[in-house]
């Protein structure tokens, strides 16, 4: 019962890696039915998280199954190559600033360590018992993956989906490239928040006409300071009331507007000792009026906006569309000017006042300090909020208007949402949430201002900078790629590519210039499904919860974008993994999945894995692994026991199933039952059914009922007895449907024990095998609804017996005599089975009218029966230890009973193999 895992998981490791697994695998199931498992892309940077374990070993299960069910299910791994950490890490290298290094110098280091976070990462896997085509991974910085992406790109170029257009993006300025939303994160940071006056420069003349508008002005708030340079309008809430408020003994009397549900934060703020409401108006009244820039001689209009909050600042804030999604929706839709406070590396541009030319820090102090002087400075304090940052360098993210290579979605939707509809699997909030994405989604922006990365092929005219799309120089660029890798662009002009005499259909111009911006990995890997799907759609996507609502959308953008139907016909959202803060506190290293299968053993990790639901958290902690440890536990040593019992068993002395005992076909026929259920489970996929089916079957059916029934006759009957010979062909049977049936998850253990199953022609590996299949000759209806009744009254005996024991009145249930009380049928059926002292496993059986039973028998557990122990009569038999009446049979055995004496008498009469122990 000493697994040993983690010496015995290496060496069988070593068995695999010897014999070619994968290709013995792969070469078996050519010819059968494709069933293709597509799996997201994993950053090559780091070590693998624990989150991405689970989600290999979730495929692995699931490749596993099918290949043994004959499908032709390859398992490629793939790798994300290219991406900001990767160039991150090779810049810091160098150990000099960026602009000092060589491009293609950079490159060739970004590919070192991408190659080299594969090599580090595959090992990883391997460790927990993924098979895979490790040696011919697909990675994105493939030549003939990066092509095909760069085709791809023309047929959406070519359908007119892809143009270039401003937009603002999360952008970080330590990096200098655009983000997406899954390279953020949430980080507490220090922001001042500040109320600036705007003086009023137009005023409507019906609202509040007896009060002066010279000093009077819009207290407007904002928390982002470094916008304000940015700022084109003052922004209210139509429906807001908002109050003019002045302090009754200033002499100058400045009036501010501030909305009458802020008024009170507001005058605690900005200290207005004796504060005097001069009059209230709506912000629908406001819609004329015109206010003056705090610091900058710029009028800004109103816009009306439903999306105030009221709860914060002073119910009036600014309108900044470079720096703000929603606000450069407003300014396209109505015209507006969109005036940028920063450039692409944080340094405010010109016209932006005291901050010119300054780095956003030193440019939003000269800009306090500017407003301070002016007197348009109201209030200001530090707060410290939850702010989106670049989870690599860990600084603040800005939003940036700049111009993005973009992919239209508008026409797409509905084709889109048609393809959706055929997608199964998916969690009811999940498909709400994607179909969301649909509705809802502008443009995707799909280039980055990165070097490392599939190029994107635009060229731009040297004369008027106008971009241009090239459906021929495309097709050259995608050769090129495929024959040199992404070197193929980077090391040719741009007339390498272009037609000769190409002009620019803007200003005529025949001089061009090559795109330096890359497509966003978004784009790259969710061109991975429409790439599959060419040949035909995945049958499965398998992805984390966190992350397949987005991979799902952007593959049906490019699927459908194309012309082609759903990428995949199923999904799988893997839960979340959840740790528990006392696990984590403690343990620093226990979310690394390759030291815990070192502790553990791999087989441990992938039960705690099959073993929680995937739909929902997949909950890690000690009192988890406890328990699944117990659960091996009793798996492991369901198998040892069945192999123990085997050990003078060839499949040659195989029994036919019609000669079998009814018990050994009710056992098969149970066989028949789980096979179906963990079938089902698999193919779901809802592994941890199959667990649940497996642990109850080797508690319930095999330990609790069948196993007790037959050991006297595995251990005390003739070895060559055929109600033997034919309980051991049912253990031979079960032995290997069940370690089948394990092989997908516990693979390390499967194999080992497969190894020690008798027979001289089965494969050198579990996996090499068929899944097993119900056998029509196992189905015994009949017998099933007959042994359930029996095994219903052997619960109930049990239960008996244990409390006899517990009482003292015998020691052991072999001590017993049961006297069973029944009526009816079910006195019918004890009396036709002449195995009763067998079933019970006592030492006798009476069976007695249920006119007859005592006061205070119990009849619960099955109706109208009974159960009474007593202490049988007789001595004890050494050998099968049960007390007999008949000791003494033969006068060379005098201490054993009858059929003990005979069964020894025969054995020292042979040469047998078990002889001696016998």
């Amino acid at each position: 019962m000493r697994a040993e895992l983690p010496r015995r998981e290496a060496e069988m490791l070593l068995k695999w890696d010897t014999i070619d697994l994968y290709r013995m695998v792969q070469e078996r199931t050519r010819d059968g039915t494709p069933f293709l498992i597509h799996e997201a892309a994993l950053p090559s940077h780091g070590h693998i998280q624990f989150e991405q374990a689970c989600q290999k070993m979730a495929k692995d299960m699931l490749v596993k199954f099918r290949t043994m069910q004959g499908y032709d299910t390859p398992s490629v791994p793939a790798w994300e190559t290219h991406g900001l950490a990767t160039e991150i890490l090779a810049t810091r290298s160098f150990s000099v600033d960026r602009p000092a290094i060589e491009p293609r110098a950079l490159r060739r280091r970004c590919r070192e360590l991408a190659q080299h976070a594969v090599t580090a990462q595959r090992e990883e896997f391997v460790r927990l018992g993924v098979r895979g085509d490790w040696a011919h991974p697909w990675l994105t910085m493939q030549s003939d993956y990066a092509a095909s992406v760069i085709a791809g790109f023309g047929e959406l170029a070519a359908r007119g989906l892809i143009y270039q257009g401003m937009r603002p993006v999360h952008w970080c300025q330590i990096c200098a490239t655009a983000l997406s939303d899954v390279e953020m994160a949430s980080l507490p940071h220090e922001v001042s928040v500040i109320t600036v006056a705007c003086p009023v420069l137009h005023f409507p003349d019906d609202c509040l006409p007896c009060i002066g508008r010279m000093r009077m002005s819009a207290a407007a708030g904002t928390d982002a300071v470094w916008t304000l340079p940015a700022a084109i309008a003052v922004v209210l809430h139509p429906a807001a009331t908002y109050a003019l408020v002045a302090d009754a003994r200033d002499p100058e009397r400045f009036t501010y507007l501030v909305a009458h549900a802020r008024l009170e934060p507001f005058l605690r703020a900005s200290r207005l000792r004796h504060p005097e409401v001069l009059g209230e108006i709506t912000g629908a009244d406001l819609a004329s009026a015109v206010f003056q820039h705090p610091f900058l001689p710029r009028r800004l209009p109103v816009v009306l906006r439903q999306q105030v909050d009221l709860r914060v600042g002073t119910g009036i804030g600014f309108l900044t569309p470079a720096h703000a999604m929603a606000d450069y929706a407003i300014a396209q839709a109505q015209g507006l000017p969109v005036l940028p406070a920063v450039d692409a590396t944080g340094h405010f541009v010109a016209e932006t006042g005291a901050a010119s030319g300054s780095a956003m820090p030193h440019g939003q102090a000269s800009m306090l300090r500017q407003m301070d002087h002016d007197g348009t400075l109201l209030t200001h304090e530090l707060v410290r909020i939850e702010h989106p940052a670049c989870w690599r360098c860990r600084e603040p993210v800005i939003v940036r208007t700049a111009p993005q290579w973009l992919l239209a979605t508008d026409a797409l939707r509905t084709p889109m949402h048609r393809a959706l509809a055929t997608i199964a699997g998916l969690p009811h909030r999940g498909a709400r949430a994607v179909r969301a994405a649909i509705d809802q989604a502008s443009d995707w922006g799909i280039s980055r201002q990165r070097a490392w990365g599939v190029p994107i092929p635009a060229f731009y005219c040297t004369r008027c900078q106008r971009p241009l799309l090239s459906a021929p120089a495309i097709a050259r660029v995608t050769e090129a790629v495929r024959a040199e890798g992404i070197e193929g662009w980077h090391g040719h002009e741009a007339w390498a590519f272009l037609t000769k005499g190409t002009a620019c259909p803007h200003c005529g111009g025949l001089e061009f210039r090559k795109e330096t911006d890359v497509f966003d990995e978004s784009f790259v890997t969710g061109s991975s499904l429409w790439a599959a799907a060419r040949s035909q759609p995945a049958d499965l996507l398998l992805e984390s919860s966190a992350s397949y609502q987005d991979r799902l959308s952007h593959a049906l953008c490019i699927n459908t974008g194309l012309g082609q139907a759903a990428p995949c016909r199923q999904v799988m959202a893997l839960g979340n993994v959840y740790v528990g803060d006392t696990w984590r506190a403690h343990a620093e290293q226990s979310l690394d999945p390759v030291v815990m299968a070192r502790k553990y053993g791999a087989d441990l990790l992938r039960l705690w894995l099959a073993s929680v639901d995937w739909h929902g958290e997949l909950a890690l902690s000690e009192p988890a692994l406890r328990r699944v440890t117990a659960v091996y536990r009793r798996l492991r040593n369901t198998v040892r026991y069945l192999l123990g019992n085997l050990a003078d068993f060839t499949p040659d002395m195989a029994c036919p199933v019609g000669e079998m005992a009814e018990v050994d076909r009710w056992a098969l026929h149970r066989l028949n039952a789980v096979i179906r259920a963990v079938t089902a489970a698999y193919e779901q996929p809802a592994p941890h059914r199959a667990c649940q089916v497996l642990t109850a079957y080797c508690a319930q059916d095999l330990s609790a009922c069948y196993f007790p029934v037959v050991r006297d006759g595995l251990y005390t009957a003739w070895p060559d007895d055929p109600a033997r010979r034919a309980t051991q062909t049912v253990y031979w049977y079960i032995l290997q449907v069940l370690t089948r049936l394990l092989a997908p998850i516990l693979s390390f253990t499967a194999d080992e024990v497969w190894k020690y199953i008798p027979g001289d022609d089965l494969p050198a590996s579990v996996q090499l095998t068929d899944w097993p299949v119900p056998q029509v000759a196992w189905t015994q209806e009949a017998l099933a609804a007959k042994w359930a009744q029996l095994f219903a009254i052997r619960r109930m005996v049990v239960a008996e017996l244990g409390r006899a024991c517990a009482q003292g009145s015998i020691f052991h249930a072999r001590d017993a005599k049961v006297t069973v009380y029944s009526a009816g049928e079910t006195r019918a059926l004890l009396e036709s089975l002449n195995t009763l002292s067998q079933l019970f496993t006592v030492s006798a059986v009476e069976i007695a009218s249920g006119a007859e039973r005592p006061a205070g028998a119990d009849t619960d557990s099955v109706p109208r029966v009974a159960v009474v122990v007593a202490r049988a009569a007789g001595s004890t038999c050494p050998r099968c230890r049960y007390r007999r009446m008949t000791t003494g049979a033969l006068a060379a055995y005098p201490e054993l009973c009858a059929s003990c004496a005979t069964t020894v008498d025969a054995l020292h009469g042979r040469d047998h193999p078990i002889q001696k122990s016998a």
